[in-house]
Protein backbone atom coordinates (compact mmCIF):
# COMPACT_ATOMS: atom_id res chain seq x y z
CA UNK A 1 0.00 0.00 0.00
CA UNK A 2 2.87 2.32 0.87
CA UNK A 3 4.35 1.27 -2.24
CA UNK A 4 1.42 2.29 -4.11
CA UNK A 5 1.08 5.47 -2.49
CA UNK A 6 4.58 6.23 -3.50
CA UNK A 7 4.42 5.51 -7.47
CA UNK A 8 0.91 7.49 -7.29
CA UNK A 9 2.64 10.35 -6.07
CA UNK A 10 5.45 10.48 -8.44
CA UNK A 11 3.25 10.09 -10.88
CA UNK A 12 1.40 13.16 -9.83
CA UNK A 13 4.33 14.80 -8.89
CA UNK A 14 5.48 14.08 -13.09
CA UNK A 15 3.17 15.38 -14.65
CA UNK A 16 2.27 18.64 -12.33
CA UNK A 17 6.15 19.51 -13.69
CA UNK A 18 5.11 18.82 -17.11
CA UNK A 19 1.95 21.49 -17.18
CA UNK A 20 3.67 24.05 -14.89
CA UNK A 21 7.34 24.07 -15.56
CA UNK A 22 6.85 26.17 -18.74
CA UNK A 23 4.85 28.38 -17.49
CA UNK A 24 6.60 28.75 -13.70
CA UNK A 25 10.12 29.91 -16.33
CA UNK A 26 7.80 32.22 -17.62
CA UNK A 27 6.65 34.12 -14.42
CA UNK A 28 10.10 33.59 -12.90
CA UNK A 29 11.84 35.15 -15.76
CA UNK A 30 8.85 37.84 -16.05
CA UNK A 31 8.98 38.47 -12.30
CA UNK A 32 12.67 39.30 -12.65
CA UNK A 33 12.67 41.58 -15.09
CA UNK A 34 9.85 43.49 -13.56
CA UNK A 35 11.68 43.76 -10.49
CA UNK A 36 14.97 45.46 -12.14
CA UNK A 37 12.59 47.73 -14.65
CA UNK A 38 13.53 50.97 -13.24
CA UNK A 39 17.30 50.68 -13.69
CA UNK A 40 16.52 49.24 -17.64
CA UNK A 41 14.05 51.18 -18.59
CA UNK A 42 16.39 54.34 -17.16
CA UNK A 43 19.13 53.11 -20.30
CA UNK A 44 16.12 51.70 -23.20
CA UNK A 45 14.51 54.96 -22.41
CA UNK A 46 16.80 57.46 -22.32
CA UNK A 47 16.21 59.85 -24.30
CA UNK A 48 12.40 60.08 -23.47
CA UNK A 49 13.37 60.23 -19.76
CA UNK A 50 15.82 62.56 -19.92
CA UNK A 51 15.79 64.17 -23.31
CA UNK A 52 15.36 67.41 -24.01
CA UNK A 53 13.26 68.98 -27.09
CA UNK A 54 14.63 70.57 -30.04
CA UNK A 55 12.36 73.65 -29.03
CA UNK A 56 13.83 75.43 -26.51
CA UNK A 57 11.02 78.02 -25.74
CA UNK A 58 9.81 77.93 -22.32
CA UNK A 59 6.00 77.05 -21.36
CA UNK A 60 3.78 76.40 -18.76
CA UNK A 61 2.70 73.47 -17.94
CA UNK A 62 -1.13 74.07 -18.76
CA UNK A 63 0.56 75.52 -22.47
CA UNK A 64 2.37 72.21 -22.77
CA UNK A 65 -0.83 70.17 -22.19
CA UNK A 66 -2.91 72.12 -24.54
CA UNK A 67 0.24 71.31 -27.02
CA UNK A 68 -0.23 67.65 -26.65
CA UNK A 69 -4.00 67.70 -26.77
CA UNK A 70 -3.46 69.31 -30.05
CA UNK A 71 -0.69 66.91 -31.54
CA UNK A 72 -2.46 64.07 -30.37
CA UNK A 73 -6.46 64.74 -31.12
CA UNK A 74 -8.73 62.13 -29.99
CA UNK A 75 -6.87 61.57 -26.65
CA UNK A 76 -7.29 63.49 -23.44
CA UNK A 77 -4.98 63.57 -20.43
CA UNK A 78 -5.56 61.00 -17.29
CA UNK A 79 -2.72 61.06 -15.35
CA UNK A 80 0.32 63.34 -14.70
CA UNK A 81 3.69 62.26 -13.07
CA UNK A 82 6.15 64.73 -12.11
CA UNK A 83 8.91 63.19 -11.02
CA UNK A 84 12.29 64.54 -9.43
CA UNK A 85 15.25 66.34 -11.50
CA UNK A 86 16.27 64.72 -13.84
CA UNK A 87 13.09 63.10 -15.19
CA UNK A 88 11.05 64.33 -17.59
CA UNK A 89 7.38 64.99 -16.89
CA UNK A 90 5.02 62.12 -18.75
CA UNK A 91 1.22 62.81 -19.28
CA UNK A 92 -0.59 59.30 -19.51
CA UNK A 93 -2.80 59.65 -22.76
CA UNK A 94 -6.00 57.54 -23.25
CA UNK A 95 -8.95 57.46 -25.99
CA UNK A 96 -12.35 56.05 -26.28
CA UNK A 97 -10.95 53.12 -27.43
CA UNK A 98 -9.03 52.66 -24.92
CA UNK A 99 -6.06 52.86 -26.19
CA UNK A 100 -2.93 54.73 -23.74
CA UNK A 101 0.07 56.29 -24.67
CA UNK A 102 2.81 58.15 -22.61
CA UNK A 103 3.74 61.68 -23.95
CA UNK A 104 7.44 63.10 -22.15
CA UNK A 105 7.85 66.90 -21.26
CA UNK A 106 10.87 68.19 -20.62
CA UNK A 107 12.15 71.28 -18.30
CA UNK A 108 10.83 73.65 -20.93
CA UNK A 109 7.12 71.89 -20.82
CA UNK A 110 8.68 70.76 -24.83
CA UNK A 111 7.52 67.75 -26.34
CA UNK A 112 10.30 64.99 -26.32
CA UNK A 113 8.38 62.10 -27.61
CA UNK A 114 5.63 59.71 -27.03
CA UNK A 115 5.33 56.03 -26.58
CA UNK A 116 2.62 52.82 -26.66
CA UNK A 117 2.11 51.98 -22.92
CA UNK A 118 1.08 48.64 -23.72
CA UNK A 119 4.75 48.11 -25.22
CA UNK A 120 6.96 49.78 -22.66
CA UNK A 121 9.36 47.00 -21.19
CA UNK A 122 7.55 47.45 -17.55
CA UNK A 123 4.10 46.90 -18.58
CA UNK A 124 5.33 44.10 -21.07
CA UNK A 125 6.80 42.50 -17.84
CA UNK A 126 4.05 42.61 -15.61
CA UNK A 127 1.36 41.69 -18.24
CA UNK A 128 3.56 39.08 -18.95
CA UNK A 129 4.15 38.10 -15.09
CA UNK A 130 0.26 38.42 -14.32
CA UNK A 131 -1.51 36.97 -17.30
CA UNK A 132 0.79 36.06 -19.79
CA UNK A 133 0.79 38.99 -21.31
CA UNK A 134 -2.58 38.15 -23.60
CA UNK A 135 -4.93 38.20 -20.68
CA UNK A 136 -8.33 36.96 -20.02
CA UNK A 137 -10.18 35.35 -17.62
CA UNK A 138 -9.24 32.07 -18.93
CA UNK A 139 -5.74 33.01 -18.98
CA UNK A 140 -5.69 34.68 -15.89
CA UNK A 141 -7.19 30.88 -14.21
CA UNK A 142 -4.37 29.30 -15.91
CA UNK A 143 -1.84 31.20 -14.37
CA UNK A 144 -3.73 30.82 -11.09
CA UNK A 145 -3.89 27.01 -11.35
CA UNK A 146 -0.40 26.59 -12.13
CA UNK A 147 0.56 28.69 -8.84
CA UNK A 148 -1.47 26.02 -7.00
CA UNK A 149 -0.18 23.45 -8.58
CA UNK A 150 3.00 24.64 -7.92
CA UNK A 151 2.26 24.18 -4.02
CA UNK A 152 1.81 20.21 -4.47
CA UNK A 153 4.79 20.03 -6.62
CA UNK A 154 6.76 21.16 -3.79
CA UNK A 155 4.93 19.22 -1.17
CA UNK A 156 4.96 16.09 -3.26
CA UNK A 157 8.42 16.01 -3.89
CA UNK A 158 9.48 17.19 0.24
CA UNK A 159 7.60 13.26 0.42
CA UNK A 160 8.93 11.44 -2.10
CA UNK A 161 12.11 12.61 -0.67
CA UNK A 162 11.40 11.69 2.95
CA UNK A 163 10.17 7.80 1.48
CA UNK A 164 13.13 7.43 -0.51
CA UNK A 165 15.35 9.01 1.40
CA UNK A 166 16.67 10.70 -1.43
CA UNK A 167 19.33 12.64 0.74
CA UNK A 168 21.56 10.23 1.86
CA UNK A 169 24.96 9.53 0.01
CA UNK A 170 25.32 6.18 -1.69
CA UNK A 171 28.94 4.73 -1.67
CA UNK A 172 28.21 3.02 -5.25
CA UNK A 173 25.82 5.84 -7.02
CA UNK A 174 24.60 5.94 -10.52
CA UNK A 175 24.67 9.26 -12.45
CA UNK A 176 20.37 8.86 -12.30
CA UNK A 177 20.94 8.64 -8.57
CA UNK A 178 23.28 11.38 -8.35
CA UNK A 179 20.73 13.86 -10.25
CA UNK A 180 18.11 12.62 -8.45
CA UNK A 181 19.74 13.11 -5.00
CA UNK A 182 21.23 16.65 -6.18
CA UNK A 183 17.29 17.25 -7.15
CA UNK A 184 15.70 16.36 -3.59
CA UNK A 185 18.46 18.78 -2.37
CA UNK A 186 17.46 21.71 -3.98
CA UNK A 187 13.98 20.84 -4.16
CA UNK A 188 13.82 20.87 -0.24
CA UNK A 189 15.95 24.16 -0.26
CA UNK A 190 13.70 26.38 -1.91
CA UNK A 191 10.49 25.01 -0.31
CA UNK A 192 9.92 27.93 1.90
CA UNK A 193 10.88 30.42 -0.25
CA UNK A 194 9.08 29.00 -2.84
CA UNK A 195 5.82 28.54 -0.89
CA UNK A 196 6.35 32.43 0.61
CA UNK A 197 6.53 33.63 -2.87
CA UNK A 198 3.64 31.94 -4.13
CA UNK A 199 1.21 32.73 -1.45
CA UNK A 200 2.14 36.65 -1.45
CA UNK A 201 1.51 36.13 -5.02
CA UNK A 202 -2.10 34.45 -4.64
CA UNK A 203 -3.64 37.59 -3.87
CA UNK A 204 -3.52 39.36 -6.44
CA UNK A 205 -4.52 36.63 -8.98
CA UNK A 206 -7.99 36.47 -10.64
CA UNK A 207 -10.41 33.50 -8.33
CA UNK A 208 -7.92 34.00 -4.84
CA UNK A 209 -7.49 37.61 -5.38
CA UNK A 210 -11.81 38.51 -4.86
CA UNK A 211 -12.17 35.71 -2.22
CA UNK A 212 -9.57 37.28 -0.52
CA UNK A 213 -11.37 40.44 -0.99
CA UNK A 214 -14.74 39.41 -0.09
CA UNK A 215 -13.30 37.66 2.79
CA UNK A 216 -12.05 41.10 4.36
CA UNK A 217 -15.07 42.78 4.17
CA UNK A 218 -16.67 40.72 5.47
CA UNK A 219 -14.65 40.18 8.61
CA UNK A 220 -13.25 43.69 8.57
CA UNK A 221 -11.66 42.66 11.88
CA UNK A 222 -8.98 40.70 9.82
CA UNK A 223 -8.75 42.68 6.85
CA UNK A 224 -9.28 46.47 7.61
CA UNK A 225 -6.34 48.55 9.30
CA UNK A 226 -7.28 49.12 12.99
CA UNK A 227 -7.14 52.90 12.83
CA UNK A 228 -9.90 52.63 9.83
CA UNK A 229 -11.75 50.41 11.97
CA UNK A 230 -11.51 52.68 14.68
CA UNK A 231 -10.81 56.63 13.55
CA UNK A 232 -9.20 58.78 15.70
CA UNK A 233 -10.68 61.29 17.16
CA UNK A 234 -9.55 64.81 19.10
CA UNK A 235 -10.32 65.95 22.15
CA UNK A 236 -9.97 69.55 22.82
CA UNK A 237 -6.72 68.80 24.21
CA UNK A 238 -5.70 67.53 20.87
CA UNK A 239 -6.19 70.44 18.80
CA UNK A 240 -3.42 73.19 17.97
CA UNK A 241 -3.64 75.71 20.79
CA UNK A 242 -3.35 78.25 18.45
CA UNK A 243 -6.66 77.20 17.19
CA UNK A 244 -8.82 76.14 20.42
CA UNK A 245 -10.71 80.10 20.65
CA UNK A 246 -11.53 79.35 16.86
CA UNK A 247 -15.40 78.70 16.13
CA UNK A 248 -16.15 75.09 15.55
CA UNK A 249 -17.29 74.41 12.06
CA UNK A 250 -20.66 73.88 11.11
CA UNK A 251 -23.30 72.74 8.45
CA UNK A 252 -27.05 73.74 7.95
CA UNK A 253 -29.01 70.88 7.34
CA UNK A 254 -31.11 73.19 4.38
CA UNK A 255 -27.36 73.89 2.76
CA UNK A 256 -26.84 69.86 3.03
CA UNK A 257 -30.08 69.03 1.38
CA UNK A 258 -29.56 71.44 -1.33
CA UNK A 259 -26.36 70.09 -2.16
CA UNK A 260 -27.78 66.77 -2.05
CA UNK A 261 -30.26 67.91 -4.56
CA UNK A 262 -28.38 69.14 -6.57
CA UNK A 263 -26.32 65.93 -6.90
CA UNK A 264 -29.40 64.08 -7.04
Amino acid sequence: MKKNNYNRFWRWHFYAALFITPLLITLTMSGIGYLFYTDIENIIYDDLFFGESNNTDELTIDEGIANVKEQYKGYDVSKIIVLDDPYNTRLTMTNEQGEERYVFLDNNNQIVGEQNSKYTYSNVMRNTHSSLFVGGTIVNYLVELAACWAIFLLLSGLYLTYRSKAWQKKQHSSPRQKYKRLHALLGTVIVIPMILIIFTGLPWSFFMGNFINTAAHENPSIGVPLLKQQPSTSDMNEIPWATRSNALPSSSVPNSMQTMKRWM
